[in-house]
């Protein structure tokens, strides 16, 4: 039915802004036209009585109406108004005020309502177009070319791939409907995947609309009746925004790998992130449920929303926010302080690996109490790689940023903390990991700091707590490698005592191209039980490239004079002091050793 009666309403209450002469501006034909096309995206042309070209005089609200009809009749195929038809004959010649005839436009031309369901917006797509689905239950999917509707009644959780073709070439707006009835167990598999089937990228996606999460909500509290979205929309560059409602419908507590990848490599994306997006998610941590979300989403902006997982409480999970942000380099402003203030427990593997690594446009200070809550034994590489790359970081490193961290090392977990924080600046708090205690780890501070060359001031003596024991691969390779701004002595007994066989890499470029450093107390470490065992790269460049470094090479423990050459006859091609010229007695050192 055609819209009419409405009119005596919108006149009750004053909608439609006539006007009598001299009061207010009246709107012209070119004004009207030109609203039109400005808010409703339609072209009505001009339809002057007698063929008349002067569009700048004042038009009529009979004449109003009619483009207002008119333009409607253009956005959906069919008249759908008759709003000139409902005039009395004393209406029709009154004039319309331009004050009012923009919020006219506004409210009463209207496109066809948005379809229900899932939107997936395609360009220039010819040919065959795929996608997959886990999930049971009753769906229908209009492919937007004017073909049937296909409707779908999955009885397994099986992913299974749905295809259409299309021709000719053009733009289609693909809508997902139904709601799924269970999901399968396995933590690997999204319930729907748009990424291109051999994981390159998609190019014909290039926009969303509309909740996923209304078509595959949650079910229920049990492994399989909550949703995953593992690697949904990897690899799809088109996608330029995230709709703010996409996981409406999901609620509780998270699933394992839940939102592992969902936009990762989605380099088109644009804006802040929406921060009510997991505002339904509620719960304890589970693995990998936030693993490499966004990561290298590189036009992602604007700051990371303080609220962003307000709803997850509770101990650390595996990987749970590993590589979250990884590679978006367009995210700015400061770390929230309270953004993991939720979680509190002992560390788990991989939790907060490379959360942040090369977001390069994050500024400010690292928060002091960003990791609070976490406290107990070390795990795998449970701060490896966490801020690696975040050159515009400034400030100190928070001295109680690890203070709830205490016991026996574990691999990688601190391997590549700060590395590359080019603005960190001030001391190496002298408590950092004061709690680790026990016998090395492999790669346990690799590359911690490594190019951290704003950071200043001496190393602190007690800086690795108390390390002892058997060495352990890579675990302190290139530790403060090209940390140029680092001043003062190598302290006594930083290394604590090491014994048994000599590993690899295990003060590989400790201190390698720091340039700034001029001494090395006598007993930094206690290598008096290490056997003589010939391991290429035990000691490769370990202080090569300290060219300011003007006391005696170190020996092998405090008081005794035995050099590492001496001790470690074994070993060659160590070039342990290469460059470091300044070193007294720099000309007796083998050539194997500079």
């Amino acid at each position: 039915m055609l819209k009419r009666l409405v009119l005596l309403s919108f006149f009750a209450i004053g909608l439609f802004g006539f006007s009598t002469p001299g009061i207010a501006a009246v709107a012209s034909v070119d004004y009207v036209h030109a609203t039109i096309l400005e808010l409703k995206d339609v072209t009505v042309t001009p339809q002057i009585a007698g063929g008349g070209t002067n569009y700048t005089i004042p038009v009529s609200l009979k004449y109003f109406m009619r483009q207002i009809d008119k333009a409607n009749e253009l956005l959906n195929g069919t008249a759908t108004t008759d709003y000139a038809g409902a005039l009395t004959t004393a209406q029709e010649t009154n004039l319309v005020e331009v004050n009012r005839a923009r919020a006219d436009i506004e409210a009463l031309i209207e496109g066809p309502s948005a379809p229900d369901g899932f939107i997936v917006h395609l360009s220039n797509i010819s040919g065959l177009y795929s996608f997959m689905m886990s999930a049971s239950g009753n769906f229908t999917v209009d492919w937007g070319d004017g073909s049937p509707i296909q409707t779908i009644t999955k009885t397994n959780t099986t992913e299974t791939t749905y295809s259409h073709s299309y021709s000719p070439s053009g733009n289609y707006d693909i809508v997902i409907g139904g709601l799924a009835t269970g999901y399968t167990t396995d933590e690997y598999t999204s319930v729907i995947s748009l990424r291109d089937a051999d994981w390159s990228e998609n190019t014909k996606m290039t926009g969303i609309s509309g909740s996923i999460g209304n078509i595959f909500p949650t079910l229920g509290n049990t492994n399989g009746q909550q949703p995953r979205f593992y690697y949904t929309f990897y690899g799809c560059v088109g996608l330029t925004t995230i709709p703010y409602d996409l996981f409406s419908g999901i609620s509780g507590a998270p699933a394992s790998s839940m939102f592992e990848g969902t936009f990762s490599s989605c380099s088109g994306l644009t804006g802040a992130i929406p921060a009510g997006l997991f505002s339904g998610i509620s719960g304890a941590p589970a693995s990998g449920m936030f693993s490499g979300t966004f990561s290298y989403c590189t036009g992602l902006n604007g700051s990371i929303p303080t609220n962003l997982f307000s709803g997850i409480s509770g101990a650390p999970a595996d990987g749970m926010f590993g590589g979250t942000f990884s590679g978006c380099s367009g995210l700015t402003g400061s770390i929230p302080s309270n953004l993991f203030s939720g979680i509190s427990g002992a560390p788990a593997a991989y939790m907060f690996q490379q959360t942040f690594g090369y977001c390069t446009g994050l500024t400010g200070a690292i928060p002091t109490n960003l990791f609070s809550g976490i406290s107990g034994a070390p795990a795998y590489g449970m701060f490896s790689v966490t801020f690696n790359g975040c050159s515009g970081l400034t400030g100190s490193i928070p001295s109680n940023l690890f203070s709830g961290i205490s016991g026996a090392p574990a691999d990688g977990m601190f391997g590549s903390t700060f590395g590359y924080c080019t603005g960190l600046t001030g001391s190496i708090p002298t408590n950092l990991f004061s709690g680790i205690s026990g016998a090395p780890a492999y790669g346990m501070f690799s590359g911690t700091f490594y190019h951290c060359s704003e950071l200043a001031g001496a190393i602190p003596a007690g800086l690795f707590g108390t390390i002892s024991g058997t060495p352990a691969e890579l675990m302190f390779q290139n530790t403060f490698s090209y940390c140029s701004g680092l001043t003062g002595a190598i302290p006594a007994g930083l290394f604590g005592t090491i014994s048994g066989a000599p590993a690899n890499g295990m003060f590989a470029g400790t201190f390698e191209g720091c340039s700034g450093l001029t001494g090395i107390d006598d007993g930094i470490w206690d290598l008096t039980g290490l056997t003589n065992t010939n391991i290429s790269n035990a000691f490769y460049q370990t202080f090569s490239d300290c060219n300011n470094i003007t006391t005696t090479p170190p020996t092998i423990a405090f008081g005794n004079t035995t050099n590492l050459w001496e001790h470690f006859t074994a070993m060659t091609n160590q070039n342990t002091f290469s460059n470091a010229t300044q070193m007294v007695g720099y000309a007796s050192i083998p050539s194997d050793w500079k």
